[in-house]
């Protein structure tokens, strides 16, 4: 039974598995390797993937996206009239890909190793287990997106040793890895990153400037607005490297025209560069390296091509970035060998991969009872190597005390009530003037992320905790399957992305040609709904005909072409129409 790995992105998701000694990527039900980490509820189904992400446009209060990044939290999403938390969200994400996955490699899927940033605090990383749960994958192992990349390196490169900065940037997240790897060991020595920063961030100024310099799009009503958004991120795409790129946005009667420049993206973007600088240098702060110490700095993730970003890392580091083959698939390649290491495979089940605590984990302290805010006391700091153990003996700070409470916080904070708690255990003592009675508190976190707790009194009595996902308990988790199960994964995916993108056409013009788009998608649902598998086909290709040549149309050669192609493809449905 195969083990996949799966890249569960902000933007996007990816699947691979190990075949024939190399990580092989498996695509989904429309035969592409990116899966839009994107949700679209329709009553009782629900759509996952590109066809939710046309529906972003048109049902955007049935839509969400970029949900990842509030993992970890009570958000609600509210589709539909129902509740979705980000944890069901991504749940149904992962069952779409565990589906695909099955029907593409013809077997069960029951196990998955998922990438998660390596930013992800201790609740987040819970909640990325308990989706899998939800979606019916046993998942005991829970990889770093840099170190997942940092594998798809050094088995791309052969044997060796190097020292590497893998910078992943992705849509939502950054992280910064500094990697040592040398025979079969890739030991991760020191990790930063920042949760909410990412090429959507881009986008998002992007879209504000061109609003700034343009007040006649500031009446756009919601589609509108989504469909510039989109034609902004799609223009920034296509930049490349090129010094400019010309953009044009058709919007009803509205027209506007402009060009994104390199300049503009980076004068937009210097305060993001100055976060991405400062993490260079905690990354290697931490790690006790110099830049000059690094080799090579390698950049993955779909941002990572932004040129703009590609520039100031090399000017960071005195030498130009290695850009790995399609950068937006090395993490997924790295989770597709790691795949491969659980299935103990014999051309790879040797390799070995060490990870870091990435937060600082610790208990509360007061100096005295006068100290009204207690204070964070560090037991495994941040970017020790896993697995790790430590002891701390904490004393009584009260006469007469008869317990000892030991809260379990994650952060960097001095305050403890400003780091994230993860739980805590009580602890009897006995009766003793203050700090002559103690016990010993010890912390160990297993190379999974599992944390757990212990604490022992004089009496030798001893109190355990194992931190356990409480973002939801037994009943609520319960209550969550029941309601995804309810929810089926709509079957007809391609005809659901057709008519998403007709519907996005639809919204984008007006007149005749409006009313003639509105016609190809009656034709299409009703060849659908009479079940002939040839006349729907036929319908399908002359909406797909229609859709390509009516969206360069509207881009390009503007609205003289459009009523000449118009006219040439109503005499093709014309006798079509006159048979209804």
């Amino acid at each position: 039974m195969a083990v996949i790995g799966i890249d569960l992105g902000t933007t996007n998701s990816l699947m691979a598995w190990w075949k024939d000694g190399e990580a092989a990527m498996i695509p989904n039900s429309l035969g592409s390797w990116l899966t839009p980490s994107v949700v679209s509820v329709m009553g009782e189904e629900v759509l996952v993937g590109e066809a939710a992400k046309e529906r972003l446009l048109t049902c955007k209060d049935a839509t969400a996206a970029a949900f990842k990044r509030f993992m970890g939290t009570r958000k609600k999403y509210e589709l539909d009239g129902r509740e979705f938390t980000p944890v069901e969200l991504s749940a149904l994400v992962l069952r779409k890909l565990k589906q695909d996955a099955e029907a593409c490699l013809g077997e069960e899927i029951r196990e998955a190793v998922i990438s998660v940033p390596a930013y992800f605090n201790d609740r987040q990383r819970r909640d990325t287990r308990l989706a899998a749960q939800l979606a019916g994958l046993k998942t005991e192992r829970l990889i770093n997106e840099p170190s997942a990349a940092a594998l798809a390196y050094q088995m791309q490169q052969g044997e060796g040793e190097a020292c590497l900065l893998v910078f992943d940037f992705g849509g939502g997240t950054l992280d910064i890895s500094l990697v040592e790897y040398f025979d079969n060991v890739i030991e991760i020595e020191a990790v930063a990153g920042d949760n909410h920063l990412g090429g959507n961030d881009v986008d998002r100024l992007l879209y504000g400037d061109f609003i700034h310099r343009h007040e006649e799009l500031a009446g756009l009503d919601e589609e509108g607005t989504a469909g510039l958004k989109k034609a902004l991120t799609e223009a920034k795409c296509l930049l490349g490297a090129k010094e400019k790129q010309d953009f044009t946005y058709t919007y009803g009667d509205l027209t506007v025209e402009d060009e994104i420049t390199q300049e503009q993206l980076l004068t937009l973007g210097l305060p993001m560069l100055e976060r991405i600088r400062r993490l260079f240098s905690k990354v290697l702060q931490d790690g006790q390296y110099r830049a000059e110490d690094v080799g090579d700095v390698i950049m993955v993730g779909g941002s990572s091509q932004l040129y703009f970003v590609q520039r100031f890392v090399e000017e960071l580091f005195q030498k130009p970035p290695v850009i790995m083959e399609s950068p937006e698939l090395a993490v997924a390649k790295g989770m597709g060998c790691y795949a491969g290491i659980r299935m103990r495979d014999a051309h790879i089940r040797d390799r070995m991969m060490t990870d870091v605590c990435p937060f600082t984990l610790g208990t509360d302290v007061v100096w005295g009872r006068k100290d009204e805010r207690a204070h964070m006391c560090p037991v495994l700091e941040r970017n020790c190597p896993l697995p790790s153990s430590k002891t701390v003996r904490l004393y009584t700070t009260s006469g007469n005390q008869t317990f000892m409470r030991v809260g379990i916080y994650q952060g960097e904070e001095y305050y403890v009530d400003e780091n994230l708690w993860l739980g805590e255990l009580v602890i009897n003592v006995r009766e003793r003037p203050a700090g002559e009675e103690s016990i010993a508190v010890t912390f160990s976190y297993d190379i999974n992320g599992i944390l757990q707790v212990e604490a022992v009194n004089a009496m030798n009595q001893k109190v355990t905790r194992l931190i356990a996902n409480d973002a939801l308990n037994e009943k609520e988790i319960e209550d969550s399957l029941r309601r995804l199960e309810e929810m089926r994964l709509h079957e007809e995916e391609e005809y659901q992305l057709l008519l998403a993108r007709l519907s996005w056409l639809y919204v984008q013009q007006s007149g005749e040609r409006r009313e003639y788009t509105g016609r190809v998608i009656h034709s299409l649902e009703q060849a659908r709904a009479q079940g002939r598998h040839r006349a729907y086909r036929k319908a399908e290709e002359r909406a797909q005909a229609w859709l390509v040549q009516a969206s360069a149309a509207m881009d390009v050669f503007g609205p003289a072409s459009m009523e000449s192609m118009g006219k040439v493809m109503e005499e093709e449905y014309e006798e079509e129409w006159d048979g209804q």
